[in-house]
């Protein structure tokens, strides 16, 4: 869980949160409000924070946008010599 010491992870889920959260509210307010007054709030609030910490927990498995994955040890490729012509047609090399 090295994603809960990483700030880009944190900035990714928290980003995803709030557009969880303002998708919900949008659902729940719906067409059928005539004016602000009709929007049953309490609903439209716990709905949305309810949605929010979903996703900040569904986020947990891993963000694509946030690599954390460590990098493999292991043998590395050699690098080509730039001097090295064997591998050169013979119009090519020097």
């Amino acid at each position: 869980m090295g994603q809960l010491t990483n700030r880009k992870w944190w900035e990714a889920a928290a980003v995803r949160a709030i557009k969880t959260a303002a998708e919900t509210a949008l659902g729940l307010i719906g067409t059928n409000v005539i004016g602000i007054t009709d929007v049953n709030w309490e609903a439209a609030i716990s709905a949305s924070a309810l949605a929010a910490l979903t996703s900040l927990l569904w986020n947990l498995k891993g963000l694509p946008e946030v690599d954390l994955a460590e990098p493999k040890a292991g043998p590395s490729e050699p690098k080509a010599d730039p001097d090295d012509t064997a591998e050169l047609p013979r119009h090519l090399g020097r």
